[in-house]
């Protein structure tokens, strides 16, 4: 059976691509001291500095990390004058998932954030076990759960990870829910409620459907019925 879904196509471009500026947003993101600049020029080569910077800028927007692949060029070009190279130089295979995962949790010290953990876990695990209680749709219970990261200064983990907490946690509660529906419904309910499933002779239709005659009307009696 296939996994469900937690965020549409759209949604799932929005969290994995990098927030795309305007020329004056861009100049914001990436304004860095001297310092930073050349403490970041010590890193091993043009492609690890250049990534490392543009990496803090999209973190101290959005909060989240980004494949080097998706970098936009624009913001590539930027960075890179600012530590004096071409965009040319930034080469993002090289940017290898080792040396980003370490840079990273220094970006996210540098912010004055912390890293998802089993406390946090914990904590988030109560927040989606409320939602999931309330029958939130799934899309606002992943967004709610990186803003109220945010909000604790956590850096949010992969989609995979949030999405894998969500799902497990509202296949606990269908389970739980299935199991005191078995302890207390009597044999005559469960009956009355399968006969709800039977289609009738007249009209082919589920007995179900023919109870769904809502009606709009505004007089007393139609809403008294």
């Amino acid at each position: 059976m296939p996994r469900m879904n937690i965020l549409d196509k759209n949604s799932f471009e929005i969290f994995h691509k990098p927030p795309e500026f305007t020329s004056t947003q861009r100049k914001s993101c990436f304004t860095f001291s001297q310092k930073r600049i050349e403490d970041t020029k010590k890193l091993r080569s043009p492609t690890t500095q250049i990534g490392f910077l543009l990496s803090l800028g999209y973190f101290k927007v959005s909060k989240r990390f980004y494949d080097p692949e998706d970098f936009y060029t624009r913001d590539i070009n930027h960075v890179a004058k600012l530590l004096g190279y071409n965009a040319s130089d930034f080469i993002s295979q090289n940017y290898l998932l080792r040396t980003r995962q370490r840079y990273n949790l220094r970006i996210i010290k540098l912010c004055g954030y912390k890293s998802f953990d089993s406390s946090v876990s914990k904590k988030i695990i109560e927040n989606i076990d409320a939602m999931v209680r309330q029958y939130l749709k799934t899309n606002l219970i992943f967004w709610r759960c990186i803003d109220l990261m945010i909000n604790d200064k956590i850096c949010p983990p992969t989609y995979n990870k949030i999405s894998k907490l969500i799902l497990s946690r509202m296949s606990s509660y269908k389970s739980e829910m299935t199991h005191i529906i078995n302890q207390t419904m009597s044999v005559q309910c469960r009956d009355l409620l399968n006969s709800l499933f039977l289609k009738t002779a007249e009209s082919n239709k589920f007995e179900l459907t023919l109870l769904k005659k809502p009606s709009h009307s505004t007089k007393p009696l139609k809403i008294k019925n």
